[in-house]
């Protein structure tokens, strides 16, 4: 960042930025490590992603799972291993102990988990052998709705934050937003 009067001003955010990745960091890296420890498969469900390493080719893998297949299925598992950058793992270190890795082995994969549904990109910590693999995407399979398992799907709608939800939050804080019109509108 520059010296200029909008270089200064933007040192603060871009400090509370990097404080706020370091913390996702940390965060993660406790996680992965809590779950190694404890015998625990954690397993990160998509329904978006711009990735292109799995197919290696210049559109996203997830479109190309996407327009290439019909039925339930997986894609091959690709692994990998996933350098820790220094500053989280010194900081995760601190915090959680002296046993954290510098690496994180993660396996990608493709699904689509019933017929016709939209395909959903999986990260699992670890590596798995073909038999667990088809067995995690049969346990997910058999919880899903529309492809996409019950579980993620109820809490993204409870997660959901709605307009007249900041509204409220605003008018709580003091603010009271001025009418744009389309509140005529019943928006």
């Amino acid at each position: 960042v520059g010296d200029d009067e909008e270089g200064e001003g933007r040192k603060p955010l871009l400090a509370v930025s990097a404080m706020e990745r370091l913390e996702q960091g940390v965060s993660l890296l406790a996680l992965v490590t809590a779950a190694e420890r404890a015998g625990v498969r954690v397993v990160a469900v998509a329904k978006r992603s711009s990735a292109r390493s799995h197919f290696r080719s210049s559109k996203p893998d997830l479109a190309i799972v996407q327009r290439y297949t019909r039925g339930p299925g997986r894609t091959p598992c690709r692994v990998r291993e996933v350098a820790v950058g220094r500053h989280i793992l010194r900081a995760a270190r601190a915090i959680v102990g002296p046993g954290v890795g510098d690496t994180v082995r993660l396996t990608t994969l493709y699904a689509r988990l019933a017929r016709s549904v939209a395909p959903v990109k999986l990260e699992i910590l670890g590596e798995l052998e073909e038999d667990e693999v088809d067995e995690l995407i049969g346990n997910l399979a058999g919880i899903s709705v529309l492809g996409y398992p019950y579980p993620l799907r109820r809490a993204h709608e409870l997660a959901k934050i709605t307009r007249s939800d900041m509204e409220a939050g605003l008018r709580s804080i003091g603010f009271v937003p001025e009418f744009t019109g389309r509140e005529a509108l019943g928006e």
